[in-house]
């Protein structure tokens, strides 16, 4: 999938990241597919089903980064109205050298959609890497404990 289509419905406009419109994810969704089917953590929280449903329903949008990468974020709201944009995965290499860009664009992105905050769950490595890039109220990972036979094991 090539990086340089032109941003689908946003009107965030960068040669290095793409938002892609609902019809750019369905002429690319082989390649999409394929990557998802990549990671076997990604059938542990979302089907492909669901993940097709929420992209046309324009829920989740997908985004391309430098060369292999492909990002899938979020708006949501809480219920006390505060609206967040969500980064819910990513996949592919590069993401270490984008990650400037990626974390402008998402500023960018909510700010348009009224958002106060761009969210991030990832490993403790990304909170230092975040530390070094932005000054943020709060910067943390998620830790997962297992508790027996539900779900997967990864």
């Amino acid at each position: 999938m090539s990086t340089s289509l032109q941003a689908g419905s946003s009107s965030v406009d960068s040669t290095l990241m793409c938002w892609l419109s609902v019809e750019q994810v369905h002429e690319n969704w082989e390649e999409i597919r394929t990557r998802i089917g990549e990671d076997v953590r990604f059938g542990r929280y979302f089907s492909e089903k669901s993940l097709v449903d929420d992209i046309v329903g324009q829920k989740i949008q997908v985004w391309t980064a430098g060369t292999d990468l492909i990002i899938f974020t979020r708006l949501d709201t809480y219920p006390s109205g505060i609206k967040t944009l969500r980064v819910l995965w990513a996949f592919g290499t590069g993401l270490d050298g984008m990650l400037e860009v990626i974390v402008d664009v998402f500023r960018r992105f909510a700010q348009q959609h009224g958002c106060c905050d761009v969210e991030i769950t990832g490993r403790e490595g990304w909170s230092r890497k975040l530390r070094r890039l932005v000054a943020a109220r709060d910067v943390q990972s998620v830790i997962v404990i297992p508790v027996g036979t539900i779900g997967r094991e990864n």
